[in-house]
């Protein structure tokens, strides 16, 4: 059900030996920040040093250059404060990577993880197994400041269910571990400059484009470039090709995590699964929690839309004449619009998770509103082959910003 694999050799047994021997950690308890207007509590979690992310890039990125300097580096668990999506105030947490260099201000990345299908995988637990905490801890090792928010539904509010998908959630939460980022960076006397970058693979390249909007829509800060990758952006014609289908695909499962999603929050929906699924699946659906111990029972769904939705639902969606649903679709599409700051989409030409029709309509609407915007197609990649690809070239790109 996950939709990608990165394959690192971080996740070799090698990394174990040195990951103990250069990680200093500390287990504290948490240090109150009283008088911030977002950031609720932070606690130091790790130093790593110059000989980790040398060895832990070549194991991972080493063929984007070899002749990299690296810093020490100190990690912090933060807990913030922000909103569901029914405007309730809740703690949410993330990681914050800082170099440890105090000398020089320090440009800022927002990165934003894919679908994760435990809690053990969020990164505020600051586990460099998990790939995409690597990522951020080798981008900190560079000199950049990278603030990396858990979501709701993991961690400090594992007892929500997460918001897989919508827009206006993400992009608040994602929105509200920056402020708090930036406020605890001040509070440890670390600078900033003016430059913000915003990263994100699938669900992270989804979130990435909803924070980018929240963020010129706030008119605080300003987005310097960002690199959102593979995200389902175009909900509503995505939706309309999937239910049109008459075969298996390999994401139904991560497509029911979204409706229901959309289901449990938009009180214009809300509906009996039984309009929804065929009734075989209806118990399985009332009871859906991906993160659940349960989630072994998706296996049983059928992979082709047509034996699992009802031909009602999908005439509905696929017609248009569901208004409700597609109100709902509409609200969570973020491919037509026209950012302020310089976009570059990725997205792998055979990705069958992740259609690449939503970053193509997304490059089209841009441009067609007179947006800065590029397209990089990752040619031959699917959705788990171009992940690699995908964070060399941001990587490497972000390091010819460092010149």
């Amino acid at each position: 059900m996950h939709p990608y694999r990165f394959d690192f050799k971080v996740f070799s047994l090698l990394l174990i030996g040195f990951l103990l021997g250069s990680c200093d950690s500390d287990t504290n308890p948490s240090t109150e920040a009283p008088n911030f207007e977002a950031l609720e509590d932070y606690s130091y979690v790790a130093t790593h040093t110059e000989n980790t992310l040398e060895q832990l890039y070549n194991l991972t990125l080493g063929t984007v250059s070899s002749t990299l300097d690296w810093e020490h580096i100190e990690l912090y668990k933060i807990t913030y404060q922000t909103q569901t999506f029914a405007g309730e105030a809740v703690i949410a947490s993330g990681l914050l990577l800082l170099p440890e260099e105090f000398n020089e201000a320090h440009p800022l990345i927002s990165l934003q993880h894919g679908t994760q299908l435990s809690d053990s995988q969020a990164p505020s637990t600051a586990n460099l197994f998990n790939s995409e905490t690597a990522i951020g801890a080798l981008l900190a090792g560079q000199g950049f400041a990278v603030v990396m928010p858990d979501y709701l539904g993991y961690q400090s509010s594992n007892q929500l269910p997460h918001p897989y998908e919508e827009q206006s959630t993400l992009g608040q939460t994602t929105y509200d571990m920056l402020r708090a980022g930036r406020e605890l960076i001040a509070h440890l006397s670390h600078t900033l400059d003016n430059r913000l970058y915003l990263v994100g693979y699938s669900e992270g390249g989804y979130a990435t484009m909803a924070l980018h909007r929240k963020i010129e829509s706030e008119n605080t800060y300003s987005v310097t470039h960002s690199f959102p990758a593979a995200g389902a952006y175009n909900k509503t014609a995505f939706s309309q090709a999937v239910l049109q289908r008459d075969e298996n695909l390999p994401f139904m499962a991560t497509y029911l995590w979204v409706l229901s999603t959309y289901n449990n929050l938009y009180p214009q929906l809300n509906r009996p699964w039984n309009t929804i699924v065929q009734d075989p699946y209806v118990r399985l659906m009332e009871t859906f929690n991906p993160l659940g111990p349960q989630a072994s029972d998706l296996i049983q769904i059928p992979q082709n839309p047509q034996q699992l939705f009802r031909p009602e639902f999908i005439q509905g969606v696929v017609q248009g004449t569901d208004t409700a649903f597609m109100e709902v679709l509409a609200a969570n599409d973020n491919f037509d619009w026209a950012p302020q700051a310089p976009i570059t989409l990725y997205h792998g030409t055979e990705d069958t998770f992740v259609w690449p029709l939503n970053s193509q309509t997304a490059f089209d609407a841009m441009r067609q509103r007179g947006a800065t915007v590029n397209y990089v197609e990752l040619e031959g990649g699917d959705h788990g082959s171009s992940v690699g690809p995908y964070i060399q070239a941001v990587f490497s790109q972000l390091l010819g910003e460092l010149d």
